[in-house]
């Protein structure tokens, strides 16, 4: 049986100017207190970038 899941890097930006912001450690900190779904984000090398990674499925 084969299992699928997704993956997708993201790029943080400023809303309004779209220049890169390294936040990725302040998103982190709020997704682990956010309950389920908290483990679907991790740290990527640059502190502008995360990824997004659902568990596999069957």
């Amino acid at each position: 049986m084969r299992t699928v899941g997704v993956e997708e890097e993201l790029l943080l930006v400023d809303p309004d100017s779209g220049d890169p912001k390294a936040l990725s450690a302040a998103v982190l900190a709020h997704a682990a207190q956010d309950g389920p779904g908290q483990d679907l984000f991790e740290k990527e090398l640059f502190g502008q970038m995360l990824e997004f990674a659902t568990h596999p499925q069957s």
